[in-house]
């Protein structure tokens, strides 16, 4: 498994944000908002995962807006 920024198109990842946020309204409101890890499947390369943190409240502290893995890679350490 491999982690890294992304910086490709968010809606692409529009279906692991949904894992993590029942709203489509609230998530239209943030999906491009703060920096994207993703996790990669190391065989096949797919996007498994996701974490996006956002600016906090103070400079230099950020928050964790949404995370996320595919059902079927949970659980996998």
């Amino acid at each position: 498994m491999t982690i890294e920024w992304y910086d490709g198109p968010r809606g692409s990842l529009r279906g692991l944000f949904e894992l993590a946020e029942d709203s489509a309204q609230q998530l239209d409101g943030y999906i491009e908002d703060g920096r994207v890890l993703v996790a990669h499947d190391g065989s096949a390369g797919e996007i498994v995962g996701h974490l996006q943190l956002v600016p906090g409240a103070r400079a230099g502290v950020f928050e964790i807006k949404s995370l996320a893995v595919r059902p079927e890679d949970q659980g996998r350490g």
